[in-house]
């Protein structure tokens, strides 16, 4: 019954006297609703409108439309259940335009059921305030505010622009200024320009006709009587005593005239000009690429000048507002830049690091009460990272850099607060850079910083200052392939007064130093590094090219010996020449990586890391499908393993492609890692895998794991060494008992080259190097020996071919001969061991039936001295044999048949 959700009204502090005023930092009225304290049962929406008039709806009056005034000209707000006073809020537009003094009503026009509207206090009088100057309001227009002119410049022409109507004329004065004081930016001095020297001294009046809305005025300098200050200098024009009501703006009313030496540097400022002005992203976006583009090339003092001024404008602006994105990727884009360190101009310019600081606070500019961080580090020279936080998470939080370094903060840095703060204010913001460089803060071109790293860290709002309670900040950082020599190290601070590191040890002590790094603790807020000496370490040298050059042309020269000399090849011998041809591609991968990695380019680098890579792995693929060939001839008396060749050639080049492509897959797109993470250089020196986990998992346990199963595969192939050792299965006329041990050496001081360039690569000992020589040079001395030498086939022909007749022996000549060609059909690959073994085996039985006790062979087999094998004399005659030549003819079947399979 009755009104149970209240008469609604507006307060009768909201009746009378709110004020919008748009030239305000708060551009909102707040009027209150209010209804019966014991009628307040349910949530009620209350409708509302602006008007000009109690009696019709009327939102133009006087030439003032309240559509383009307000942000809102209607709406609703909602009175929760139990809540008397409510609110809803007016908000008036941000423009240029100007505007008298206003008033108009806010009326409540209908409300939710149960509910009724308060006659009384139906409207509220909300006044307008003037704003935007409607008399009028004069300054330089855009492009005339900061005038760049050269020494050679004689008159600059300036635009006057007045905002305000043009129906009655108006004027203003202007004079000439010195500078009150030189301007400071950065490490660099704009100075004042003398009047009666640099420029006369000028004043006059500037006349607006009826329906002009701009003038010009012209300003002289007279480059002739130039005072002997360096540029940049600067000198001021101001407007002042506006007639007609008007007034000078008392920002864009002053125009800052700088004079620079030429036209180079002219190009470079006049891209500030567009930075004097109400700046938005086009604007921010359109400065900040003009300057990337054109710190391209080295710059002068005075054009490094406008840079550092166009920061502080950007900066400037950032903190006052958010910036976009894209404007907050530009500047880090600028700041990118200039810390590259091939730049001279940029050299020692530590301001730039406060820059950069100033820019880290700005990324948490109107985060209000929201926990958040930014992080920058798409840059190769820094990483910018800023955090709002509370204070148990700033304290004792661990900052992890690249190459394994970091930065904690002491567990006690902020006082944690025993109950919540009112507005956010518990809430502090910290900001933590990483310079992977010293460029900044070298100073007399001479290379402090350990491994050029650099950490900054401060509080917003508490600058550089020493801690207190005995809190201390710890960062560690590494060097790769280096030796840190103890007791030499020092931890630096950096001392903005003198802009140089400090290293007198009240702040900052060495708490460990160990192999590549150096651990620090220092009981300020501020900006660090460490310094160290390091141990002499072995290098790549003469030795180690001329060990690599002996072992590319001993694989080189045995290559084209089997490719081009090669009479009649084995299976076996095209499996160990792939192997031979990734050991050659190992090698020439290593020494150029050796030789050039460090001059290379992170692409280059990173794809010769992976050629070497991929012909690393090549070598034990192809050293495990010989051992699988090996099972199959020598365990498995398998002789037509030549069928598999395109399955062993997929594998033995394919294999290491996928270890490859796995690898990236994983950590590009698991990890997030990039290319040059995954391969670059290592300490310093050899493009190949820097990181040692990958390394160890894809360049270590590969072949180790390929190693051990030629271990198992040989132990079991001599544990049947009587099935195989007379046979020519790798070299033909070669034994196996002579050719698999040949074999096994090979692999043997394959893995311990490579086994000791991976430990040097990684500790850089001389003896490890040493090594590593040593059985380079003893493997490509093995290779030219043993395979280009022994086993040229034009230097060493073949004793071994045989040859069956399959028509029958009636005469007294033997179906063996030593040395002539093989004529059954063609080639069989089977040395005269084979044969010999094969009538060796013969049964005992069938010999005893089949010669008579009384018969001996004409002839003997007799060892030849070419290469161990057996030839004969004569023929093998067998005059008093019991058997018919059907039988002579089944035994030569039975033997060609043993040994074609």
């Amino acid at each position: 019954s009755d009104f149970h959700n209240g008469v609604v009204g507006f307060s009768l502090n909201s009746l009378m006297g709110q004020i919008l005023d748009e030239d305000s930092v708060n551009r909102t009225a707040l009027l209150y609703l209010q209804r019966q304290e014991n009628r307040a049962f349910e949530d009620l929406q209350v409708f509302w409108r602006v008007t000009f008039s109690k009696a019709t709806l009327t939102l133009v009056h006087n030439g003032v439309d309240l559509t383009r005034q307000l942000v809102q000209t209607t709406g609703t707000a909602l009175c929760r259940r139990g809540e008397i006073i409510c609110v809803l809020t007016v908000e008036v537009q941000d423009d240029e335009e100007p505007e008298y003094r206003a008033w108009f009503l806010v009326e409540i026009y209908q409300v939710g059921a149960g509910a009724t509207i308060n006659e009384t206090t139906r409207f509220a009088n909300i006044t307008l305030a003037e704003s935007d100057n409607p008399q009028g309001i004069v300054y330089f227009a855009v492009g005339h505010r900061l005038p760049i002119a050269t020494l050679m410049t004689t008159r600059l022409t300036l635009q006057v622009y007045r905002r305000a109507s043009t129906a009655s004329v108006m004027s203003v004065q202007y004079r000439t200024l010195e500078l009150p004081r030189e301007e400071v930016v950065g490490p660099s001095i704009i100075r004042p320009a003398k009047a009666g020297m640099d420029f006369p001294k000028q004043e006059g009046r500037l006349t607006f006709d009826v329906g002009h809305r701009n003038t010009s005025l012209d300003i002289y300098l007279t480059p002739d009587l130039a005072s002997s200050l360096p540029t940049p200098k600067r000198f001021q024009v101001e407007l002042y005593n506006a007639t007609g009501g008007a007034r000078v703006h008392p920002q864009f009313g002053l125009a800052n005239v700088t004079l620079v030496s030429n036209a180079a540097s002219e190009a470079v400022w006049v891209l500030l000009e567009q930075l004097h002005q109400p700046l938005d992203p086009t604007i921010l976006n359109q400065v900040l690429q003009g300057l990337i583009n054109k710190v391209t090339t080295p710059l002068t003092r005075e054009q490094i000048a406008a840079v550092l001024e166009a920061l502080g404008k950007v900066l400037t602006e950032a903190e006052r507002a958010p910036l976009q994105e894209s404007s907050r990727n530009l500047t880090y884009d600028l700041l990118c830049a200039l810390a590259n360190p091939s730049r001279v101009d940029t050299r020692g310019l530590s301001h730039l690091a406060e820059v950069a600081e100033r820019f880290a606070f700005s990324l948490l500019v109107r985060s209000q009460c929201e926990i958040r961080g930014t992080i920058l580090e798409t840059c190769p020279y820094m990483t910018i990272s800023a955090f709002q936080w509370y204070p148990t998470q700033i304290n004792g939080h661990k900052f992890r850099g690249r190459n394994a370094d970091f930065f904690q903060l002491p567990d006690t840095l902020l006082a944690v607060p025993a109950v919540s703060i009112a507005d956010c204010g518990n809430l502090s913001q910290i900001q933590l850079t990483e310079f992977r460089t010293e460029h900044w803060f070298l100073s007399n071109d001479t290379k402090t910083a350990f491994n050029g790293k650099v950490f900054s860290a401060s509080l917003q709002d508490r600058g550089s200052r020493p801690l207190e309670d005995g809190n201390e900040v710890v960062y560690r950082i590494h060097t790769p392939g280096q030796q840190v020599k103890p007791g030499r190290s020092l931890c630096l601070l950096w001392n903005q007064t003198t802009a140089s590191w400090s290293s007198d040890g009240q702040y900052c002590r060495v708490v460990k130093e160990s192999g590549n790094y150096v651990e620090c603790a220092c009981s300020h807020l501020s900006i660090y590094t460490a310094y160290a000496e390091f141990a002499t370490l072995a290098s790549y040298n003469e030795a180690f090219y001329a060990s690599g050059f002996i072992c590319i042309s001993g694989f080189a020269l045995a290559i084209m010996s089997h490719v081009l000399c090669s009479r009649f090849p084995m299976f076996a011998a095209k499996l160990l020449t792939h192997m031979m041809l990734s050991c050659l591609g190992t090698q020439i991968c290593f020494l150029v990586s050796a030789f050039r990695g460090r001059m290379f380019s992170e692409d280059s680098c990173a794809a010769l890391a992976l050629f070497s890579h991929y012909f690393h792995l090549s070598q034990f693929f192809w050293m495990l499908i010989q051992a699988v060939n090996f099972w199959q001839v020598l365990v498995m008396n398998d002789e037509h393993t030549e069928r598999r060749y395109l399955l062993y050639f997929l594998l033995g080049w394919g294999l290491p492609a996928l270890v490859i492509i796995v690898l990236v897959i994983v950590l590009l797109g698991g990890f997030g890692w990039t290319i040059h993470t995954v391969y670059g250089l290592v300490q310093g020196d050899v493009c190949f895998i820097p990181n040692i986990y990958a390394a160890l998992c894809t360049a270590v346990l590969v072949p180790l794991i390929c190693l051990v199963a030629v271990l198992v595969v040989f132990i079991h192939a001599y544990q049947v060494t009587q099935q195989w050792k007379a046979y020519d299965d790798i070299y033909r006329g070669r034994t196996n008992s002579t050719e698999v041990p040949l074999v096994l050496y090979l692999f043997l001081l394959i893995s311990l080259v490579w086994l000791w360039a991976g430990l040097h690569m990684g500790y850089r000992y001389l003896w490890m190097l040493i090594l590593y020589v040593i059985f380079n040079c003893l493997l490509g001395l093995y290779v030219f020996a043993v395979y280009f030498v022994m086993h040229n086939q034009l230097c060493w022909p073949t004793k071994a071919s045989y040859t069956v007749e399959m028509s029958g022996h009636d005469g007294p000549d033997s179906p063996y001969q030593g040395g002539g060609p093989t004529t059954v059909g063609g080639d069989i690959s089977k040395s005269t061991q084979n044969l010999i073994s094969a009538m060796e085996e013969v049964s005992a039985d069938w010999e005893r039936a089949s010669l008579r006790p009384s018969s001996q062979p004409s002839s003997m087999f007799k060892p030849s001295p070419v290469m161990g094998m057996y030839t004969t004399e004569g023929g093998f005659i067998n005059s008093n044999l019991a058997t018919t030549d059907e039988e002579l003819q089944e035994f030569d079947d039975l033997i060609f048949a043993l040994k074609t399979g």
